[in-house]
């Protein structure tokens, strides 16, 4: 019986669209949209107020700072740190 399904025809069970029964033409009510910074926002809220990301370094719990970041950003972020870890090495010897 699980390949039985009733045949739903809009015309044979009165079925109507709801939607060209309402108008809008004197609403005030803006249309809802979600752009890339409400979902930006959405994630760096999850972020800060849900995970609370942490580093336990030297028996000390340090909270992560989430910056917003390019992948260039992120390019040359890494790039500055390898310079620093260079220049540590450089110097420890």
């Amino acid at each position: 019986m699980a390949g039985n399904k009733p045949d739903i025809n809009p015309k044979e069970t009165n079925l109507q669209d709801r939607a060209l029964q309402i108008s809008r033409k004197d609403d005030n009510v803006q249309n809802y949209n979600v752009g890339i910074k409400d979902i930006d926002e959405a994630i760096h809220f999850y972020f800060n107020s849900v995970l609370r990301p942490t580093v336990v370094q030297n028996g000390t719990t340090l909270n992560v700072p989430l910056v917003y970041g390019s992948p260039e950003n992120g390019k040359l972020c890494k790039l500055t740190v390898i310079t620093e870890i260079k220049t540590v090495k450089c110097n420890l010897h």
